[in-house]
């Protein structure tokens, strides 16, 4: 079911996604500052990171920090400067992704090692980690720098965790679960947490944020997993079952091994990788035959449910209105 809109007399609330950033005009306010640190440089650097900037994106993440921010009555300025070094850290990992994955393309374009080269890939993304942690070294910061260094641990261990998974079928849901936490979930959880980590106080809310930034993560990337099999490639950008192509096993695939009358065939079609085009279909029959599409789908729900969850300990609000619409936002992709 989901959270309706709190009802607050006299203010005006957002009713949709996009309706969020007349709300929260702090995240334009991000990308003029991602430019005006990119223009203090010149050259390839400046080049290749206006491209990135420019290449757009949901910007959930700096979106998430604005809302903690307001929340939380925190100093727009320290909030977007903190929203702007996550969004720089989430530039940087997807830069390095593409090197790993040899991807030829980002966003409908050439991907920064497509164009540039590996090496010059490499060291932007190494670029944009400098920046992050030059924006957050102002003492006051030091609460957000060291929960954001904690998060790119976490992804770092979970990318070399799922780097030496790859082609193994027989994980299970749990290790996945902590993988994509890993990968994904901690740095959402980072965002979220914002505000209540500048203000210093509130460890309760805080505590409920980072769990709500956690399972908006776990939601998401189920969301992404289920849509890898069942979206059209042209606007997804990639070709579908892609990161079973690369060799990556997702919740449905393991749900699918987990079903008795499929879990043979499946394997046998899985022993060696990447898929032929026809096994591909397969295996994609299969998931859709199966139900483990769906029972993916579900899990997705459930993680969505125990993210709104999190938000009964606020007051209503715009920015919890605003979570809350996030939230159900990962589930409308898939109606």
């Amino acid at each position: 079911m989901k959270m309706l809109s709190p009802f607050i007399e006299g203010v005006d609330i957002p009713s949709t996604v996009i309706d969020l950033s007349r709300h929260f005009p702090e995240l334009s306010m991000v990308d003029a500052k991602l430019e005006a640190e990119f223009n203090k440089h010149s050259g390839p650097v400046q080049e290749i990171s206006h491209r990135l900037l420019n290449a757009g994106g949901k910007r959930i993440r700096p979106l998430l920090a604005c809302i903690s921010g307001r929340l939380f009555q925190v100093d727009p300025e320290d909030v977007i400067t903190c929203a702007s070094a996550i969004e720089l850290i989430h530039m940087a990992s997807l830069v390095h992704d593409d090197i790993i994955d040899n991807s030829d393309t980002r966003r409908g374009m050439p991907s920064v090692n497509a164009a540039w080269g590996n090496h010059a890939a490499v060291l932007t993304g190494d670029f944009l980690f400098a920046k992050a942690f030059e924006l957050l070294s102002a003492p006051h910061l030091q609460p957000v720098l060291k929960q954001v260094v904690e998060a790119i641990s976490s992804m770092c261990e979970g990318e070399i965790e799922q780097s030496l998974a790859k082609g193994d079928i027989n994980q299970s849901e749990t290790q996945y679960l902590e993988r994509i936490n890993k990968k994904t979930g901690k740095l959402i959880a980072v965002s979220c947490s914002v505000g209540a980590l500048l203000i210093g106080t509130e460890p309760v809310k805080r505590l409920s944020l980072e769990d709500y930034g956690k399972c908006l993560g776990y939601g998401f990337q189920i969301i992404d997993d289920v849509l890898d099999f069942t979206g059209d490639s042209q606007s997804l950008g990639k070709p579908i079952g892609l990161d079973l192509t690369q060799g990556y096993v997702t919740l449905p695939v393991i749900k699918l091994l987990e079903h008795p009358a499929y879990s043979d065939r499946i394997k046998i079609l899985l022993h060696k990788l990447p898929p032929t085009a026809a096994e591909m279909e397969e295996i994609v029959a299969a998931l859709n035959e199966s139900g483990a599409l769906e029972q993916a789908k579900q899990q997705a729900k459930i993680f969505i449910e125990m993210a709104k969850e999190q938000l009964r300990v606020f007051e209503p609000s715009v920015a919890v209105t605003a979570l809350s619409l996030l939230a159900d936002n990962v589930l409308d992709r898939i109606d």
